[in-house]
């Protein structure tokens, strides 16, 4: 027979099981004990949302120790459900977790489940006619621990408000051989010193959450313990020992290693909190050792600053990846100074992280000399801002006076060889043409350099969205990459502080540019795709900032490419290494690109081969 508890008499599961075995259902465990039927069953089947199923299956497990307990948990809620069972004494080791989906086979489950008690109800008959009286070994073991911790990899003992030890786990046995004699008090297993520690620990204004670091026996032991109560209400006391002798001796190694270091140095749990800080960062802060562990040490970031640092500090923890950010830290004469943290995870054998490891280093006069060297910029951009103004309104002069005497040449020389076609011979008519072509050269050479000049005027940065970028461009040439049969892939560009329009520019040329250079013998072929750089590759390349953050993009073509040694030349206005009978075009789109990075404070470069292809390499900051 089949109990069933905690679950409607229509659900799909109990009209399943009722084909095959008796199936009782019933309201409480009350009922069931009141009503003489765990002796009757076999199996008992509660649901997790029958009233607390750990509480449940202790009162089963009380009333017969024999009967299977199985219960049903919603996927989602299986893991949860199956820990607190695992890790929750007097349960006994009959009780099973089974996830409640339709892909499970109840039936097969419950017919094991009715197996297995029939065989434990059998056995007990046999040990009762063998033994009459129970052992002293077996009133020890009445006080069940749970599946979890008799196998568990840390020390456990289930102790009596008396200090008696009333049960204990393989690695308690291990730890403290004295267990192996019965009836053993709490204080025999202990110097008298240990002893008062430790039973003040658990009884003296008692915290779950509080750990007692020991050194026992040439071993550093973590205890915790927890007050658990069995099916009568007795209480007993569970307190675990977990050696962490290896944990804190290499933690003494690293800050051994830390306090030479003449940054700021810290550690903290897997979770972030600080567990350790070396003088430096005391004697900088003034804080004390309470205030600064755990979160406490964020309260000496500046204001404007904690929220984009703690955001990033929440990223890495998240991904186990390294973290860094600059941000301004009080120092003990309320000043605030711009400090680059940095910080890597330390992971044992099982890859799992165990701490984090971190720095904190001065770069305020650094940022200093920086931001003062850009005032000086500024200031000369300034003046050159002035002159490129002056330049500026010449070049459009001069563009707009030129392109109306080129536009009289085209017409007069289109005029001429429409009226006078007849009176024309083969190389009139050539010479014509070339001076047409020649004309709209110069015009479009102009425009281009008037584009190029206005490069320089200031925009204003806002988010852009590179993605959208590409897309509009590629609407743009979506004629010309028709007709070359051209295969575009666009993987997830981000998102960065840039002028809209000139970014417009920068993919417009490159994409562009690399379906024009392509050979006629196969379809043109455009990856783009970026990446955040990391630390190393940015102190790679000195012109860029070392505490900044970047985006490399790549722009890659299998076009006809060039020879490396021009890979500087290709960026310089005006310069072509082709012909352009070969290829058409100003000799000013690659400049324009250089320029746009510029003005971007990134920076870009190309490497090729000739016959296969080229990648444009952009990096661009990220604010």
């Amino acid at each position: 027979m089949i109990l069933y508890a905690g679950i409607c008499k229509e659900a799909k599961e109990y009209i399943n099981l009722s084909g095959h075995f008796t199936v009782h259902f019933i309201s409480s465990i009350q009922e069931a004990i009141d009503k003489d039927l765990l002796v009757q069953a076999n199996v008992f089947v509660i649901s997790e949302d029958f009233q607390n199923p750990v509480k449940a299956v202790q009162n089963i497990y009380a009333a017969d120790q024999h009967i299977s307990v199985i219960v049903l948990a919603e996927p989602a809620n299986f893991k949860r459900v199956q820990q607190s069972i695992q890790f929750a004494p007097f349960v006994g080791k009959n009780a099973l977790v089974v996830a409640h989906s339709t892909e499970v086979d109840l039936k097969l489950i419950c017919n094991n489940a009715a197996t297995r008690t029939i065989q434990k109800r059998s056995f007990r008959k046999i040990n009762l006619a063998q033994n009459n009286t129970a052992s002293s070994s077996a009133r020890v073991k009445l006080a069940q621990m749970g599946v979890f911790l008799e196998y568990a990899p840390i020390a456990a003992l289930l102790v009596s408000e008396s200090d008696r030890i009333e049960n204990y786990n393989q690695q308690a046995k291990n730890l403290f051989p004295e267990l192996q004699y019965l009836d053993v008090a709490l204080n025999q297993l202990f110097s008298k010193e240990e002893s008062g520690i430790i039973t003040s620990f658990i009884h003296d204004d008692h915290n779950p959450e509080q750990r007692l670091e020991l050194t026992i026996k040439n071993k550093i032991l973590e205890i915790t313990s927890n007050h658990v109560f069995d099916e009568e209400g007795q209480k007993f006391i569970l307190l675990l020992f977990n050696d962490i002798s290896n944990e804190r001796q290499e933690s003494q190694r690293i800050q051994a290693i830390l306090e030479a270091l003449p940054q700021m140095a810290w550690t903290t749990d897997a979770d972030g909190h600080a567990v350790y800080f070396n003088e430096g960062w005391y004697f900088y802060t003034q804080q004390t050792r309470a205030n600064a562990l755990g979160t406490g040490w964020t309260s000496v970031i500046f204001p404007e600053d904690l929220e984009r640092f703690l955001s990033q500090w929440k990223i890495a923890l998240a991904s186990g990846k390294p973290f860094q950010q600059a941000a301004r830290f009080k120092n003990v004469n309320g000043e605030y100074r711009w400090h680059l943290t940095r910080a890597s995870a330390i992971r044992n054998v099982q890859q799992e992280i165990t701490l984090w490891v971190g720095t904190s280093t001065d770069i305020h006069d650094q940022i200093l000399l920086t931001e003062e060297l850009e005032r000086k910029v500024n200031e000369r951009t300034h003046l050159l801002q002035v002159s490129n103004n002056e330049l500026e309104q010449f070049a459009h002069i001069s563009s707009h006076d030129l392109q109306e005497p080129l536009r009289k040449i085209r017409t007069f020389a289109d005029l001429l060889k429409d009226n006078d076609d007849q009176n024309l011979n083969d190389t009139s008519k050539r010479y014509i043409d070339k001076i047409s072509t020649t004309a709209e050269r110069m015009s479009n050479s102009l425009k281009a350099l008037l584009n190029f000049t206005r490069l320089h005027r200031e925009e204003k940065f806002v988010q852009v969205n590179l993605n959208e970028i590409v897309a509009h461009v590629l609407i743009d040439l979506e004629l010309m990459i028709t007709q070359k049969n051209a295969v575009v892939q666009i993987g997830d560009l981000p998102v960065v502080k840039a002028i809209p329009i000139q970014m417009q520019q920068l993919f417009y040329n490159l994409i562009n540019n690399a379906l024009k250079f392509s050979p006629k013998d196969r379809a043109p072929e455009i990856v783009i795709t970026s990446k955040q750089m990391g630390d190393e590759q940015i102190k790679s390349l000195p012109q860029l900032i070392f505490y900044k953050q970047y985006f490399e993009i790549v722009v890659k073509d299998n076009g006809i490419g060039f020879d490396q040694i021009h890979a500087d030349k290709i960026f310089t206005i005006f310069q072509r290494l082709h012909t352009r009978a070969e290829y058409e075009g100003t000799g000013i789109g690659l400049s324009l690109v250089k320029k746009v990075v510029n003005n971007h404070k990134g920076e870009i470069h190309a490497v090729s081969q000739l016959g296969v292809g080229t990648s444009f390499h952009i990096i661009l900051p990220i604010s």
